[in-house]
């Protein structure tokens, strides 16, 4: 199994071009989907246990991509070796300094084989953790945080690439408080963060300029992964803050329409900008409807709560187009601003109106949705709450 994902990691690098890839933020094209990273992790969990961890250096490729999953994924300033045990399910590597060299010196000569920039600190010690950081992009735990310094760059008369570095300081600082994690990424990883910065403010405005245009319209952000949008809500909501769900038109999204005593559930279909597919139809679950070049609605009821949606477009029997989705398992949690359901995988949320739903053990031959629904309301003076679970 471990040579197989060998193979896999080794062929997921050398598929994107060396000058992508070297790039910041270029290695995350490496890392599995967003809807198949965790059980990615299980299965590297595995494999580690079953004899890897005796030998990192056995699979260079794999563990390179098992570095980059952890930093995208989980970092969020000096506490990256406890997220790297609990990935592989051995705690004890947050203690062994040893272990952790070990690690790294596999990890900066595969890098270096890749053409990959290793970052050096004081006295040439080499910055294995940020360098992961430089090569995956914003991790995820860090993006919140990232997206208000998006907010208060962006109404920011002052050309703030050209601050020195006691200025920007100062300002994370300030903008931060006691958040010591976020402080430390926007610091130590400047470079990193201000071309993502630039990026996210020059889509904001490109977005302004063109209110029909989605995230498939814009360079700057049409690379985004899912897991920045599905997690971290407030990011559509920056980038569009009136019609936010209008971003999504050229993706399928699982939609609710409820009022007390009666819910909803439905399926909006990307519209198709290439009329060349028509006439075509979407088909999901049971249930097959003609395409448009508009989104197309299609009620999912109680078909709405399972694991995973398969959507496709079809021409007689030929499939044009698929799509793969995460249904509402074993719950959905729906914003009221952002007009789109929660991602299971999120740490914190903005204060906002959220309604759960819940599918309903009590179903009756008249009943179009098996779901119990409620409202949670926020509270004004709380900006973000944290999910536990």
């Amino acid at each position: 199994m471990s040579l197989q994902l060998e193979t896999e990691a080794r062929a997921a690098y050398e598929k994107i071009l060396a000058e992508s890839r070297a790039a910041m933020g270029g290695c995350v094209a490496a890392l599995p989907d967003a809807d198949e990273l965790q059980e990615y992790l299980t299965t590297l969990r595995t494999a580690w246990s079953q004899g890897w961890c005796n030998q990192p250096g056995r699979y260079p490729p794999l563990l390179l991509r098992l570095y980059h999953c952890v930093a995208f994924l989980c970092y969020e300033g000096n506490a990256f070796w406890a997220s790297f045990g609990e990935a592989v399910g051995d705690p004890r590597i947050v203690f062994a300094p040893h272990r952790q060299t070990e690690i790294n010196n596999v990890f900066e000569n595969i890098a270096r084989h890749f053409g990959l920039e290793i970052l050096t600190g004081a006295g040439g010690r080499k910055l294995c953790v940020q360098s992961a950081v430089r090569h995956v992009g914003i991790p995820v735990r860090i993006w919140p945080g990232f997206i208000e310094i998006c907010e208060r760059l962006f109404v920011e008369p002052e050309d703030w690439k050209k601050w020195p570095d006691e200025r920007w300081e100062g300002a994370i600082q300030i903008w931060l408080g006691g958040r010591r994690n976020l402080r430390d990424f926007f610091v130590e990883n400047r470079r990193t963060a201000l071309k993502w910065l630039d990026e996210m403010l020059e889509a904001r405005r490109v977005l302004e300029k063109n209110p029909d245009w989605t995230l498939d319209d814009v360079a700057q952000v049409s690379h985004l992964r899912p897991e920045y949008f599905d997690e971290v809500p407030e990011t559509a909501i920056f980038l569009r803050p009136i019609k936010t769900e209008t971003l999504f038109r050229d993706r399928p999204r699982l939609r609710l329409r409820w009022q007390p005593g009666v819910a909803a559930f439905h399926l909006e279909t990307p519209r198709l900008k290439d009329e060349g597919l028509l006439p075509s139809d979407w088909l999901v679950l049971s249930q097959r409807v003609a395409a448009s070049t508009n989104p197309v609605s299609i009620p999912l009821h109680g078909g709405a709560f399972t694991q995973d949606l398969a959507l496709k477009l079809v021409r007689a029997e030929n499939e044009l187009a698929a799509y793969r989705l995460r249904g509402l398992w074993p719950w959905g949690l729906w914003s009221e601003s952002s007009g789109a359901f929660i991602s299971l995988q999120a740490h914190e949320l903005p204060m906002d109106d959220y309604v759960l739903g819940i599918e309903s053990t009590l179903k009756t031959p008249t009943s179009k949705c098996t779901a119990s629904i409620s409202k949670i309301w926020w509270i004004p003076s709380t900006r973000r709450f944290t999910v536990l679970g």
